[in-house]
């Protein structure tokens, strides 16, 4: 990885995929569009389309594995940017918002153990019989 900041955009559903090549190109950053299929990248002499073949979350995996400390992320997938943050990147939804530890930790699953229900096997019988029960109490 070289020293200089680069900008990673998960360009698949990216609606501000050519703001983002603007303020690229403003502060002299290269950017990389990384895509499961081909697309039209903005022209300019650092941008890049990366194709990424394989499955669903390919292109993702590809940009977990590149960013690292100082590079920015742009993307709206919460596992992803989870994956950037523990690397060290800065991760920005399409809107601008600033992902942070605090603002995505609720939003993705976290295992709280083992969790069960009990309900009595005459469950059925028991709600008849309540039915039953209150208008014959009443009178």
């Amino acid at each position: 990885m070289s020293t200089e900041a680069h900008v990673y955009v998960d360009a698949d559903a990216c609606p501000v995929k050519a703001e983002t090549a603007r303020v690229a190109e403003r502060h002299g950053l290269a950017v990389t569009f990384v895509a499961n299929a081909w697309l039209q990248p903005p022209r300019a002499p650092r941008m890049r389309v990366e194709v990424v073949p394989g499955g669903f979350d390919a292109a993702d995996d590809w940009i977990a594995a590149r960013a690292g400390t100082g590079d920015v992320v742009v993307t709206a997938d919460i596992p992803l940017a989870s994956r950037c943050l523990k690397a060290g990147a800065v991760v920005l939804g399409p809107s601008g918002r600033r992902f942070t530890g605090d603002n995505i930790h609720f939003t993705l699953p976290q295992p709280f153990g083992v969790v069960a229900r009990f309900c009595a096997f005459n469950h059925p019988l028991m709600f008849s019989i309540m039915r039953i029960a209150a208008p014959l109490l009443m009178g």
